[in-house]
């Protein structure tokens, strides 16, 4: 089961999503406390990993990759594997337009790090978004 932060900066992506336009379609690992996700099947694997939420942009006809990490989780490799496989998925499919990453703001000098070692094509498909902690006790 997802931590509850996580599972809150996976509610934020969806938000971030539906303020550009996408509307989603699955969501992972069961409710948070908004209630995204709880009426969402779960997301198809893309490469060797599930993402946590896939949205679609009826506009621009292009769906867009949710992925959340607490900050326990940034220093696996699977993290780097995961950012890998979704983003080659977008750059191998014209119908997938980018991967949306959330992530605490205590982590962004990691974040960095692993952006640097990803190849430029890679990181030009992955859409940063910081978690700012400070807002989750007005949840």
């Amino acid at each position: 089961m997802a931590s509850d932060q996580h599972q809150m900066i996976c509610g934020l992506i969806v938000r971030k999503m539906k303020g550009q336009g996408y509307t989603q379609l699955c969501g992972f690992d069961g409710a948070v406390r908004d209630g995204y996700f709880s009426e969402f099947p779960q997301p198809p694997q893309v490469g060797r990993h599930r993402p946590d939420c896939i949205s679609y942009n009826p506009l621009t006809k292009k769906y867009a990759i949710g992925e959340a990490k607490t900050s326990a989780d940034l220093s696996s490799d699977r993290t780097r594997e995961e950012l890998i496989d979704f983003s080659d998925y977008c750059l191998a499919n014209d119908n997938y337009d980018k991967v949306i990453f959330g992530f605490p703001s205590s982590s962004e000098k990691l974040v960095i790090k692993i952006m640097d070692k990803m190849k430029k094509e890679n990181r030009g498909r992955i859409e940063l978004f910081v978690y700012f902690e400070e807002i989750d006790d007005d949840f």
